[in-house]
């Protein structure tokens, strides 16, 4: 089975990286938004260092004060796998974000991302992360 890794971004200010997916029909989920976007995990790749390399290659970006949020194994289905998910902190100057894959990255408050029309285990994800903060 696939692994998979992503990260929850969050920028100075309290906002959320959100990327807003193509809208090709021959991919899982167009045109919805991820809060926690990432990708596969390459062979040999530690999934912490997948999420390094995923946020590089679809946004130029750095991360620092990684941190595991969950892991997730979906048994079947579209997006069947494992699914590791973080929390990190954007170090890249926001200005400079930039977006590579997906139609466009916008950064929102945790409020405004949970009313866009989210991919369910980005927002599952997002959920779990917002709930961790609770004490």
């Amino acid at each position: 089975m696939p692994v998979f890794a992503g990260a929850v971004v969050l920028s100075l200010d309290g906002k959320i990286l959100n990327q807003l997916r193509d809208d090709k029909p021959d991919i899982l989920y167009p045109g919805y938004w991820s809060c926690a976007p990432g990708g596969h995990v390459d062979p040999g790749e530690s999934p912490n260092t997948a999420v390094i390399r995923e946020m590089r290659e679809e946004f130029g970006i750095e991360l620092t004060n990684i941190k595991p949020i969950v892991t997730l194994f979906e048994p079947r289905g579209e997006i069947a796998g494992t699914h590791h998910s973080y929390s990190a902190e954007l170090s890249t100057p926001i200005e400079k974000v930039q977006c590579f894959e997906g139609q466009k990255v916008e950064f929102f408050y945790p409020s405004q991302a949970l009313k866009l029309k989210q991919i369910p285990l980005s927002k599952k994800i997002l959920e779990l992360y917002l709930n961790s903060l609770t004490p």
